[in-house]
């Protein structure tokens, strides 16, 4: 079970540092260009950039939820068990976070029901504020991974 819980805490700590950075370029960078979007402009400024980041979340998110479950279970017995389940929390929340509250606002700015640019600029307010608790969650989520993995004494202490 060692080898497994280094494989798990390997890749959460890859899929948070994924996530966090993802997060910050959108948030630091993106979110500045995406608040002038207009209709006319929402595929090239938003569209691409949207349907590339879920496609990879798609594939990211299974196993980054996957991990802190069989860190869990690793973990159990041990004082650092807390640790895995605070990481679980995290990725759940950016799980539910993105499914309940961003996943609908995504189809409403592709459904073709928006019909002016303030009617979008809403939406897009909306969908900015949804990953502001995103960028929250994938911070917290990246600290408690690292904490983890610095409470066990680095990578080789998750093997011990």
């Amino acid at each position: 079970m060692n080898v497994v819980a280094l494989i798990a805490a390997v890749y959460l700590m890859f899929g948070a540092s994924f996530y966090l950075g993802m997060m910050l370029t959108m948030k630091f960078f993106l979110f500045p260009m995406w608040s002038t979007v207009r209709l006319a402009t929402l595929e090239s400024q938003l569209g691409f950039p949207v349907r590339r980041a879920t496609i990879t979340f798609t594939y990211l998110l299974p196993l980054m939820l996957l991990s802190p479950v069989l860190l869990v279970i690793a973990e159990w017995g041990r004082p650092t068990v807390w640790l895995a389940w605070a990481c679980l929390v995290g990725v759940l929340v950016l799980s539910v976070v993105s499914q309940l509250l961003q996943r609908p606002l995504n189809v409403k700015l592709y459904s073709g029901t928006i019909r002016t640019d303030e009617e979008l600029q809403g939406v897009v307010q909306r969908w900015m504020g949804v990953n502001n608790v995103r960028f929250v969650a994938a911070a917290a989520t990246w600290v408690l991974t690292l904490w983890y993995i610095l409470a066990r004494g680095g990578y080789f202490g998750v093997l011990s």
